[in-house]
């Protein structure tokens, strides 16, 4: 998780939509 401190926020910003976006897909396989 060191990845993010190298790239920055704005990484960090989008590696929480894509985990959002894992959860969601997810949710839906479940469903």
């Amino acid at each position: 998780m060191k990845i993010i401190d190298k790239k920055g926020k704005i990484f960090g910003i989008i590696n929480i939509i894509d985990l959002s976006v894992i959860l969601v897909m997810i949710a839906g396989a479940v469903v």
